[in-house]
């Protein structure tokens, strides 16, 4: 087994601002229980220490920041992350409050090795606005006291499972005591025994430790070290793809701005693909500083997955688009996703033994509705409801309705309906069929009509209806 822990020491200051908004001069805290729980580097400077009052903290820095913590919403992040990690690795687990944990013994070919599968790790946490710790360990536990102390090593690109287990332990001598995760009560007693590190601990003989410690304690010490089996829950993606890139300087420029969607647009048809979905709604945002902007949406004729196809149609719009003046993050969520597997059926040949390759119709539709809007463009849907002028709804057209899939069908009934209908005569038509009886809307406006086709004395093929009130022209037959 080869675990890697992402530590996020500043998670709960994350939450409110990328990690580089904080690596300013001036000193930011995050207050716990009227405690504080994280601090800055200029917080620190200043002499502020964690497990202080708010009190203390601004008597010794006048002009400190201060968030209160919201852990929903560091809860939330995690579990946002745990798509971007899951490109790395299908074994994620979370390591509450602030860690994930990845088994990636079986990924280490794909990423053509653990030092550059941890550096784009690096890069892809601090990508999404977070400051990260990298630990590597033969167990979870041991990979997040790692991760939590900070301690690094050389690794080499395929490490052998007796390699991994023989260097954790030896680095967990570097790891201090308060690393572990342990109650405080826990380690205070510990100190007193002289226990200053982890591998001290773990070199304590396990009889002494059981006689004068719980249960529970016995039990973090066995998966520790890995004498005792850490069974933990795999995590999964959720459906809904988000992923933000935070930006170190304001952009202003749109080349620069295009680059960066670039590499979401990427992570996004990763994800896609690993999932067999297809997006079909997609919503660009652009953040200042201050967290206000503007959004892009897009809409799809019919699922894509395919990164250079969204790009194609995001650039069209977003050269129309009007950018606020400095630009701080960039943000892409898929709003609707579907699956791909209706159309890998349609998009077969004549022998069903490859995938088309033309898209022209949906490509066309696609270019309209960016440029003129999804307003701009509709087709019909059935709805089910009796009275003709109900029965029927306006929707953005996707390829299925063009097949006549969800789409309406040819029928007795004509396309072109007049809104109101128009009362007429009948000695100028020619009745050519029985009448059908239409009833319905009891629950609102109730109606009783016989409707027939007629020809109109100028060769009109219409639809007409007889009501109590006497004879009305409903429509007209192509």
């Amino acid at each position: 087994m080869l675990w890697v822990a992402l530590y996020l020491p500043h998670l709960g200051l994350e939450v409110f601002r990328p990690a580089h908004a904080f690596a300013s001069s001036r000193a930011v805290v995050l207050v716990d229980d009227q405690r504080i729980a994280v601090i800055n580097q200029a917080a620190e400077q200043a002499g502020i220490q964690v497990g202080s009052n708010l009190a203390t903290a601004y008597s010794l820095q006048a002009d400190l920041e201060h968030y209160t913590r919201d852990q929903s919403a560091e809860q939330q992040c995690l579990q946002e992350l745990i798509g971007t990690v899951y490109h790395f690795s299908p074994a994620v687990s979370i390591a509450w409050p602030a860690a994930l944990l990845l088994e990636v013994a079986g990924s280490l070919n794909l990423f053509k090795g653990l030092p550059c599968l941890m550096q784009q790790l690096q890069h892809r946490m601090v990508r999404c606005g977070h400051r990260v710790q990298l630990g590597t360990a033969h167990t979870p536990h041991a990979a997040l006291v790692l991760a939590k102390a900070n301690v690094t090593h050389a690794w080499p690109d395929f490490p052998q499972p007796d390699e991994i287990k023989q260097v954790a332990e030896q680095l967990l001598y570097k790891a201090p005591l308060r690393s572990a995760d342990l109650p405080n009560p826990v380690l205070e007693r510990l100190e007193n025994m002289g226990v200053h590190n982890v591998g001290e601990l773990l070199d304590l003989p396990r009889h002494e430790l059981s006689a004068r410690f719980k249960a529970e304690f016995m039990l973090y010490l066995g998966k520790l070290s890995g004498t005792i089996a850490d069974i933990r829950p795999w995590e999964e993606p959720t459906e809904k793809f988000v992923a933000e890139q935070h930006l170190l300087e304001p952009v202003r420029d749109k080349g620069t701005l295009l680059q960066l969607m670039v590499t979401l647009v990427e992570e996004l048809s990763t994800w896609l693909n690993g999932k067999f979905l297809g997006v079909q709604g997609l919503r660009w945002g652009f953040a200042t500083f201050e967290q206000t902007g503007v959004t892009m949406e897009l809409s799809f004729a019919e699922p894509q997955a395919n990164a250079d196809d969204i790009l194609a149609l995001t650039e069209l719009k977003y050269d129309d688009l009007e950018l606020p003046a400095d630009v701080m993050s960039v943000r892409i969520e898929a709003v609707k996703v579907a699956s791909l597997a209706r159309r890998s059926q349609h998009q077969r040949d004549l022998f069903g033994e490859r995938p088309m390759q033309s898209h022209a119709p949906t490509e066309l539709l696609d270019r309209l509705a960016v440029k003129l809007g999804k307003e701009a463009l509709c087709s019909l849907n059935q709805l089910d409801d009796h009275r003709p002028e109900y029965a029927w709804s306006a929707a953005f057209p996707t390829k299925t309705q063009r097949r006549g899939e969800s789409a309406v069908t040819p029928g007795k009934r004509p396309l072109w309906l007049l809104e109101p209908p128009q009362r007429v005569q009948l000695k100028h038509f020619e009745i050519l069929t029985q009448s059908e009886r239409i009833e319905g809307g009891w629950w609102e406006q109730p109606l009783a009509r016989d409707y027939v086709v007629a020809r109109h004395e100028s060769g009109t093929i219409c639809w007409l209806y007889q009501d109590v009130s006497g004879w009305y022209q409903h429509g007209y037959f192509a």
